[in-house]
């Protein structure tokens, strides 16, 4: 399994793109591989938990499995890439910001 894992803070503006972007790459290089996406949110006040939930009720096919971790509360960046390091399965995988593509 490889997993895309992507840590987001107040990126509602970006992280659509960083999304296609991912979806491109399943489709034209990751047919038959099992991917995981998880994403670890850092407490948005802003839209990004509602436009990456609104695209994965367009794309959820494209995943095995999906983690999702929003937090209540800011606890900063290298707490969030800790949260999403721990969710991932597997020793294959790709850590990239909301803003990433």
């Amino acid at each position: 399994m490889f997993t895309f894992a992507i840590i987001t803070y107040n990126q509602e503006k970006v992280v659509l793109e960083t999304l296609e972007s991912i979806k491109y790459q399943i489709e034209n290089f990751g047919l038959g591989i099992d991917i995981q996406l998880v994403i670890s949110d850092d407490g948005s006040i802003d839209n990004t938990v509602k436009v990456i939930k609104y695209w994965l009720s367009k794309n959820d096919q494209l995943f095995k499995l999906i983690n999702i971790n929003i937090s209540e509360e800011n606890i900063g960046i290298s707490g969030n890439y800790v949260k999403a390091i721990n969710l991932i399965k597997g020793n294959n995988y790709k850590v990239i910001a909301g803003d990433d593509v």
